[in-house]
């Protein structure tokens, strides 16, 4: 930028000089972008009270600690970064801290990986980590289920090779469901990958498929089978997240594993319509 010429009191001509020609324009008209938002004051004792209400080991004050995640988390966009990062650690911190909430009372958990949903990549890691942390052990596969769905909403491209594999790998059919269903939050993601996830998760359902189309065996001396019937249980589970999944990233609506296998094969390079895509940015 020219450092701009203006009159001086004695009407010569002279020139501002450039830090206070930007002070006195501002950052839209230097270029600059609007300063952060400043670190909020409050927060360290917001945390702190988070803490103590997580803490008290008759779980009495759940209702409160559920406001205050609420409060926490009514702005992440607006935030300081090092406030966001400050805010979604310790919320990450309310799945492991005090004792451990039973199947029934699991508000509180499921209010904060809602409210770590929208904190972005900072909630991902926070949700990833209770996803997997062996707290919350086989009479938890629901709330899991729920950790992984809310890790998707963050669209943290660094989560989706982890999403994948719950959807083909897991031996639960709830978190294979959330899985896949949590991979159709990333609209944004690149082509070869996308095409890929749905390639894999598409040869998955083919093998559910087949092992469930097994016509069981009536003969009262043979030893049961259970694959085709737990099969069938798994894509009663899989399926509406899955297709939901598909639908949204390639932009098209098949409801049967068939009518899917017929329109990869004929269409191996597809692109995702226009609103599929990915927005480029800057």
């Amino acid at each position: 930028m020219h450092p701009r010429r203006i009159l001086t009191s004695r009407g010569h001509c002279g020139v501002l000089p450039v830090a206070m020609l930007a002070m006195l324009l501002g950052p839209a008209a230097t270029g600059q972008d609007a300063p952060a938002a400043s670190q909020d004051p409050t927060l360290p004792a917001l945390l702190a009270e988070l803490d103590d209400l997580v803490k008290d080991r008759k779980m009495e004050q759940d209702l409160q600690a559920i406001a205050l995640v609420r409060r926490l988390a009514s702005a992440p966009q607006a935030m300081h970064p090092k406030d966001h990062d400050r805010v979604a650690r310790a919320l990450g911190a309310v799945f492991r801290t005090g004792r451990l909430r039973p199947v029934d009372r699991l508000q509180l958990y499921e209010e904060t990986a809602q409210a770590l949903g929208t904190f972005g990549a900072d909630g991902a890691k926070e949700l990833r980590k209770a996803a997997e942390d062996s707290r919350f052990g086989r009479d938890y596969v629901r709330f899991r289920a729920t950790l992984i769905d809310n890790l998707g909403r963050t669209q943290d491209p660094k989560q989706v090779e982890w999403l994948l594999e719950q959807a083909l790998r897991s031996p639960e059919d709830d978190i294979m469901a959330a899985g896949g269903g949590a991979l159709g939050y990333h609209k944004d993601m690149e082509l070869r990958q996308r095409r890929d996830v749905v390639k894999r998760l598409l040869v998955r359902w083919g093998e559910l498929e087949s092992k469930s189309s097994v016509p069981d065996n009536n003969n009262p001396g043979a030893p049961v089978n259970f694959g085709p019937q737990n099969a069938r249980a798994t894509l009663g589970r899989v399926r509406a997240r899955w297709q939901g999944t598909l639908a949204t990233l390639t932009g098209q609506n098949h409801r049967s594993f068939e009518d899917w296998q017929r329109w990869l094969n004929k269409n191996p390079d597809w692109t995702p319509p226009a609103s599929a895509k990915p927005q480029r940015k800057g």
